[in-house]
């Protein structure tokens, strides 16, 4: 999250600061407050709270001990100071992901000590509320899990993983069991190793603002090679690829068995570019092997440390997505988390769509007769129309929701004084808003408890993959604007590209204001919709934060104007809420 200009004033953090303020249940704590104020500051897990804009507003003792700062000096201060860089958009997208009324699981992560040491933790958040049940801040428990200084030192050098020991220690601290290190078969280090690697390295990256990648490879039908050929050919497979890789591999990639028919290589100083040639490598010299029976090939998944992969848990995650995307494409190939998502091949009505579109671009209306240009648009309009309703129907929670903005964004456009041209293509716009949502995996979609951290990073990539899909069709024209930049937030801490303000387009800051409305007037499986007073309300407070104050006035003026005729206007779900 963007910080805030420091607070040099202590006295203004107090509100935020009170323990009446209202818990996650709802419930005002006003009783009991020095006990639970002593409770909070004599914690052994470091707790903290800080506003949405990530301002520090409570501090306890065990905080002061985990990062060095003391009560005075962190009060009113940016959590940017005990924030790596590379972590800022992990934190923003955790209070957007409370805001949405989810809770995410405890996570691990990296934080930074006063005196420029990283941290690695595990935190725990809650939403902080108002009254009227609106999120206005985040509290964290932090547990400290660095591991013993000594390791850490050792695994820090760059390109030497050392040879060490893993061991389990009892109660008193004594080594008690010496865990393996090296993969019995291949020769190549473990699991265990690599997830140790992964860790020390990340740390090491963040500190040294140096590029790190990881690549993971998956041997292509490797079961129906077992099945046909045996187990003891499937191992020699392993064998071999585990040799090739150790042949390959230079001082600063570092490869391991991740398990089964899969492996891992922790590329070191390496970029997105520099890491799809070392895979390309790797695939290459798999591939021209003399194999016995059968030729055999693999698949490869990278990520590279960066905004939206900070951490050892994002990078794997993304790596895996990549990897599955090589399995869609006929295996055998090389993909990295950053590279463009193409629609998948699976979703047929998706495809006839896709084709239908393509069709009509063949045709230029530019050179047709009127009839022609009318017709034209016809089949354009039409076919959006047709996409529209599939997106409506892939998410049944959100089912309406595409009619919905729809209709009132064409009226807004109106309201606001558009052209005919202008406002055909708002319309196209809300109508193809949520497009790039086709590329988000429908486990993620449709999942039915609260989403992961990785998964909300994947769920936030849908504008830049909706940009993708449409760029190329020329009719769609300044549609594209409202599925790209409708999540932008007017003071830049919106995504996928943080437009600030006027640069943010028209049609996507009208629509912004008229998403969050149908989002919030509606149920979802973990809230009732909100009654359409306390939404307006929330549009007002957001203004000039979230939305262009602007548009928030044209939208609500709108409402106003049409309130003798509501029935005959808005949808009965909105009438329901007045």
């Amino acid at each position: 999250m963007s910080p805030r200009t420091p607070s040099t004033d202590r006295s203004a953090t107090t509100d935020t600061r009170s323990p009446d303020a209202i818990d996650c249940n709802g419930q005002e704590r006003v009783t009991q407050q020095v006990l639970s104020t002593a409770i909070l500051l004599e914690a052994q897990d470091a707790i903290f709270s800080s506003t949405l804009d990530g301002i520090v507003t409570t501090w306890n003792h065990a905080a002061e001990r985990l990062f060095g700062y003391s009560t005075e000096e962190i009060l009113g201060m940016p959590n940017s100071l005990f924030v790596p860089p590379a972590s800022l958009l992990e934190n923003e997208i955790l209070v957007d992901y409370l805001c949405q009324g989810n809770l995410p699981a405890p996570f691990d992560t990296v934080r930074r000590h006063k005196g420029g040491e990283i941290l690695r933790v595990t935190l725990t958040l809650s939403p902080i509320k108002n009254r009227l049940g609106e999120v206005i801040g985040v509290s964290t428990i932090a547990r400290d899990t660095t591991e013993p200084q000594q390791i850490i030192q050792a695994l820090k050098q760059v390109g030497k993983m050392p040879e060490f020991p893993l061991s389990e220690r009892d109660d008193s601290g004594f080594h008690v069991k010496t865990l393996p290190t090296t993969d019995s078969l291949t020769g190549l280090k473990n699991h265990r190793v690599f997830q140790e690697w992964l860790r020390s390295s990340v740390d090491q990256a963040i500190c040294d603002a140096a590029p790190l990648s990881v690549l993971l490879i998956n041997v292509d039908r490797f079961k129906s090679y077992n099945e046909r050929f045996g187990y003891q050919a499937g191992d020699y497979v392993l064998q071999k690829i585990g040799a090739v890789l150790k042949e390959t591999a230079r001082t600063t990639e570092q490869a391991a068995r991740f398990g089964g028919a899969e492996f891992a290589v922790l590329l070191l100083e390496t970029n997105v570019a520099g890491s799809k040639a070392i895979a390309e490598r790797f695939r290459s010299a798999i591939e021209t092997v003399a194999w016995p029976h059968q030729p055999i090939t693999a698949s490869f998944g990278i990520a590279t440390l960066g905004l939206e992969a900070s951490g050892p848990a994002a990078l794997l995650a993304q790596a895996e997505s990549a990897l599955a995307r090589s399995k869609e494409k006929g295996r055998n190939s090389v993909t990295h988390a950053v590279d463009p998502i193409a629609p998948r091949q699976e979703d047929s009505s998706e495809a006839v769509v896709l084709r239908q579109l393509e069709k009509i671009q063949a045709h230029s209306p530019e050179s047709a007769s009127e009839a022609l240009k009318h017709s034209l648009q016809a089949s354009y309009d039409t076919t959006v129309e047709s996409w529209s309703r599939i997106l409506d129907l892939r998410d049944k929670e959100t089912e309406g929701h595409n009619r919905r903005v729809t209709s009132l964004m064409v009226r807004l456009a109106k309201h606001v004084g558009m052209d005919d041209d202008a406002v055909l293509y708002a319309k196209w716009g809300a109508q193809l808003h949520d497009i790039g949502k086709m590329a988000v995996p429908d486990e993620i979609l449709h999942k039915r408890g609260p989403l992961t951290v990785e998964e909300w990073i994947e769920i936030r990539r849908h504008p830049a993959i909706a940009y993708e899909m449409l760029a190329p069709i020329e009719f769609l024209g300044p549609a594209i604007d409202i599925a790209y930049c409708h999540h932008e937030k007017w003071d830049g801490t919106g995504y996928p590209r943080a437009l600030r303000g006027n640069a943010i387009p028209y049609a996507a800051r009208l629509f912004a204001v008229i998403d969050v409305y149908d989002a919030l007037c509606s149920d979802r499986s973990y809230r009732d919709g909100w009654p359409e007073h306390r939404v307006c309300d929330y549009l007002r407070r957001q203004a000039g934060s979230h939305f262009d104050p602007r548009a928030v006035d044209a939208f609500l003026e709108m409402l106003e104007l049409q309130e003798d005729h509501r029935e005959s206007v808005l949808p009965s779900q909105y009438i329901a809420f007045a």
